[in-house]
């Protein structure tokens, strides 16, 4: 164990800490091909995550240094995006255990980073091609999610963890320039000579899967205004604090102004949102009994005329009529 902690405090850690849909695929397969990153083979080690109270710190290790003996000039990786949303306590734990450690964020449009987590989550992994309104509403509801558009409680967490150890790239910049956001992410981590060419194998997402590229869903103006809604806060605080930076402060006021143009009721929302799982249940509850109520009451008026000599009518009615209710069903 004391091997294993005198390792921990000699090795360069860094931390692409998130948020998911961030382009850490993309810095994944850009830094696995440099000479001076260890990068491990599995993208999301989510050590941190799930093990730290469990499984021993050597684990953690062997997977960081790829079984290699331990190199102090190279710089080991760890990409998972899910760190983000780990407690105070915890970021604590991972400086005092990997004092050179260095994290990396990026920030990210939250609407256009929720609406990517769905698509891919959803549509590709699942191989859905539409989706419907209460599976989108459940997915934006979730806790998780929330977690990682809370912009102004990770950067404050991890800043105050980090300090100066903490690097905060901006996702629309790494999109319309890679080379610069390289430069810089190099020059932070103490090697500023990251080079590569440009290829579409770099965007692949690292851990299986199609490229979100291969699917494309633009999300419909209900789904920004309720994903716009979620984020009201995320928001402005990307507006405040960013104030500079161009590009989050047009489409924080391209959202504000579209947003601000239409009114929308509540009940209007509420109808949209949950229109096939309120209201068309009890209407197809209620499409059975009238059919059922008017198979039963055709029958037994059939059968006080016919009485029991037309049986095989009153059979061929009332299968009719058992037929017509089944199509009603599924038809709805």
């Amino acid at each position: 164990m004391t091997n294993i902690l005198e390792i921990s405090k000699k090795i360069k850690l860094v931390l692409l800490v998130g948020a998911p849909r961030t382009s850490t695929s993309f810095l994944y397969n850009v830094l696995r091909r440099q000479k001076d990153y260890i990068v491990p083979d599995e993208k999301e080690l989510k050590f941190f995550n799930e093990s730290i109270l469990k499984d021993p710190l050597e684990k953690y290790l062997e997977k960081l240094l790829k079984n290699i003996k331990f190199q102090p000039e190279k710089i080991y990786c760890d990409f998972t995006p899910t760190y983000c949303i780990l407690p105070y306590s915890c970021l604590k734990y991972i400086k005092e255990i990997f004092p050179h450690s260095k994290a990396i964020f990026i920030v990210r449009d939250p609407i256009r980073r929720t609406w990517s987590n769905i698509t891919y989550d959803i549509c590709l992994r699942h191989e859905l091609r539409s989706i419907n309104t209460f599976q989108k509403v459940r997915f934006y509801e979730n806790p998780r999610i929330i977690k990682y558009n809370d912009y102004e409680h990770i950067l404050h967490r991890w800043g105050s963890v980090y300090k100066n150890d903490f690097k905060v790239l901006i996702f629309e910049k790494i999109a319309d320039d890679p080379n610069s956001a390289l430069l810089e992410i190099g020059t932070f981590l103490g090697k500023s000579d990251i080079s590569i060419n440009i290829d579409s194998d770099l965007f692949m997402p690292a851990h299986g899967g199609k490229h979100s590229s291969s699917f494309t869903l633009e999300p419909a103006f209900f789904d920004k205004w309720y994903l716009y809604n979620n984020n009201k806060k995320c928001l402005e605080y990307l507006s405040r604090e960013f104030a500079k930076e161009n590009v989050i402060k047009d489409y924080c006021d391209i959202y504000k102004n579209e947003m601000n143009k239409v009114s929308i009721k509540k009940s209007w929302i509420i109808y949209r949102c949950f229109y096939k799982y309120i209201i068309s249940i009890p209407v197809k509850i209620t499409s059975c009994l009238l059919n059922f109520t008017r198979f039963i009451l055709i029958k037994y008026k059939l059968q006080s005329i016919l009485k029991s000599k037309k049986n095989w009518l009153i059979d061929a009615v009332s299968g009719g009529f058992h037929a017509l209710m089944i199509r009603q069903i599924s038809r709805r």
